[in-house]
């Protein structure tokens, strides 16, 4: 399964596969090691963004806004992630958007998908899907007053999310069917 995860600016990365071990003991004093360490270093994903320069960046059209077309910044590049459990680190592709702002909104994520799997343009918009989403609740909360409820039991509030859902549904519906209207 394809997916695209958000993930925090400090996520660590490896920008080479990285290989795992129990480093050998250092000198005759002192306990012996017990972490395992890579033999690679590791990069938070905001420094790793710092040290890019310009022409790493590519400008691409996402979609049509209420105010023109959206466009943003993007870099993608092959890392590796390790989770701290795993054997190996698993490798992703590092998406990174930035916004065209005076002060821009930097948006970091990975995907399971290679490098070369997808454009960057789709990568950029499969980032951008999670709007919609927040779009949906959003017009449920202020439309159909998915958080306007006062129930005291949880098969009443599950009653209440049903039918603003279905609500939801209804809508979608027939803005579909009057799509050219």
């Amino acid at each position: 399964m394809f997916y695209v995860l958000d993930v925090h600016k400090d996520e660590i990365v490896y920008l080479e596969e990285p290989c795992f071990s129990v480093p050998q003991k250092q000198g005759r004093r002192g306990a012996c090691p017990t972490k395992i360490k890579a033999d690679k270093p590791a990069f938070r994903i905001d420094d790793y963004c710092k040290s890019l320069g310009k022409d790493q960046w590519e400008k691409v059209k996402i979609r049509k806004t209420a105010k023109g077309l959206k466009y943003v910044y993007i870099h993608t590049a092959a890392v590796w992630h390790w989770n701290g459990i795993e054997e190996r680190a698993q490798a992703r592709t590092l998406v990174v958007t930035r916004t065209l702002e005076k002060n821009p909104k930097m948006k970091y994520s990975l995907s399971n998908g290679g490098l070369t799997a997808h454009s960057k343009e789709e990568y950029a918009y499969f980032q951008c899907n999670r709007y919609w989403v927040e779009r949906c609740f959003d017009d449920a909360k202020n439309e159909l007053g998915l958080s306007g409820y006062q129930v005291r039991k949880w098969l009443a509030w599950h009653h209440h999310q049903s039918l603003v859902m279905m609500a939801c549904l209804y809508m979608l519906n027939v803005r579909i069917a009057q799509k050219t209207e």
